[in-house]
C-alpha cells in the first residue's frame, strides 16, 4: 500500500491510507443504520430469553442445604442434603416447560414421604399423597378447584378408607363432612 492513495472496498467505502493514520469510512446507504439496531436488538432479546432459561434452571441449585443435580435426558432434577449426600427429592418436567410436574420428597430415611402431581401440566400441584415411614399410603389431598385450598382428603387406614368433601372452603375436614367410607 503506497501512502496517500485511496483503495476501493466493497461494501465498505474506500480506505484512505497515510503514514499516520488509516481511515475507514461506510458508505451510508438507506435502511442500514435500521438492519444493524433490527440485529441488535434480536441478540437482546435472544440474550435475555437465554438468561431467564438459565435462571429458572439454576434456582432450584441455591438451597443452603440441598445440592442439585440435573438428569436433562431424563428431564429430571435430584435433590441431596449437602451434609449427609442422602436423597432429599427427585423432580420431574414430564412436559420441559421448565415447571415440576411431580415431586417425590423424601424423609430422612430415604423413604418416599410426599408426592407431589401436577395432573394438568399449568405449574399448580393438584394432588399430594402423604406416605408413613414405613412408606403406607397415609393421605390423599386434591386440590379439585385449582385455587390453593384442598377440597377433597382421603385417609387411608390398615382396614378402610374415608372421603371427605370441603363444603365451605376451609380445607378444614370434620366428621360432619365425611362422604364415603368403605372396608378396603
Amino acid at each position: 500500500m503506497q501512502a496517500g492513495v485511496t483503495y476501493p472496498i466493497p461494501f465498505a467505502g474506500a480506505i484512505s491510507t497515510s503514514w499516520t493514520r488509516v481511515l475507514i469510512t461506510f458508505r451510508r446507504e438507506p435502511g442500514t443504520m435500521r438492519r444493524i439496531i433490527i440485529v441488535l436488538v434480536v441478540l437482546l432479546i435472544a440474550a435475555i430469553c437465554w438468561a431467564v432459561f438459565e435462571r429458572k434452571k439454576s434456582e432450584r441449585s441455591q438451597s443452603r442445604f440441598v445440592d442439585y443435580e440435573y438428569d436433562l435426558p431424563r428431564n429430571m432434577i435430584i435433590g441431596r442434603w449437602k451434609t449427609s449426600g442422602r436423597l432429599a427429592q427427585i423432580a420431574f418436567d414430564l412436559n420441559e416447560d421448565l415447571e415440576d410436574d411431580s415431586v417425590v420428597i423424601y424423609g430422612s430415611n430415604e423413604n418416599v414421604s410426599t408426592v407431589l402431581v401436577d395432573e394438568d401440566h399449568n405449574g399448580l400441584f393438584e394432588v399430594t399423597y402423604v406416605y408413613s415411614p414405613a412408606e403406607v399410603l397415609l393421605t390423599r389431598l386434591e386440590d379439585i378447584g385449582q385455587d390453593g385450598f384442598t377440597e377433597e382428603y382421603t385417609r387411608f387406614t390398615a382396614d378402610s378408607v374415608f372421603v371427605y368433601r370441603d363444603a365451605n372452603e376451609d380445607s378444614n375436614f370434620p366428621d360432619s363432612e365425611l362422604v364415603s367410607s368403605r372396608r378396603r
